[in-house]
Parts: structure tokens; sequence; C-alpha cells
């Protein structure tokens, strides 16, 4: 398992190997990261969501973090977006760092 890390704000994001029970610290915003900085590809990503559109486009938080960090890993990945509850609305205006 991996968690996301804020390294930049401006770039994608680390994403560090981490089991439970292993040490945390706190990272920007005062979200948890790992203590131990092991940087690990991902195979799956799952990014939170606001809301979707018809076309599968995610709506996030505004900070485009997974944006980013999406475009950036390489070769493709599966991606999942999940919410905790189903929130559609009409097309979303797409800019072109947008995921699906």
């Amino acid at each position: 398992m991996a968690l996301p890390v804020v390294v930049d704000k401006k770039g994608p994001l680390e994403y560090r190997a981490w089991r439970p029970g292993e040490p945390l610290a706190d990272g920007v915003w005062n979200i948890p990261v790992p203590e131990k900085r092991e940087i690990v590809t991902p195979a799956i990503v799952l990014a939170p969501l606001v809301g979707f559109d018809e076309g599968c486009y995610r709506l996030g938080y505004g900070g485009g973090y997974f944006d980013r960090t999406l475009a950036a890993l390489s070769p493709l990945i599966v991606r999942t977006s999940c919410a905790s509850v189903r929130r559609t609305g009409p097309a979303l205006v797409v800019a072109s760092v947008e995921g699906r």
C-alpha cells in the first residue's frame, strides 16, 4: 500500500510505501504521511472526488494534485475515483489538465 504525499504544492504527488502500524508524520496541512520516505509508483490510484459528469470527468477538491499526478505517471495506470454518494451533474467545463 502507498499513501500520497504533497512535496511540491504545484507538482504531482509522491507515493510512499506504508503498512498499518508504521509511523506517520504531519505533512502539508497536517495530513498524516508515512515517516519513512520509500518512494513507489502505484499500480492503482484512488482519487477523491466531489462529483463527476456523464463523460466521467471528475470534479475534485480544487488543488489539482491528482490531475497533475495522473498526467505524470507512466505507464498508464488503473485510476478510479471514490465519493461517499453518487453525485453527477451536467457537463463540466474541462481544462486541458483535467483527468477522467
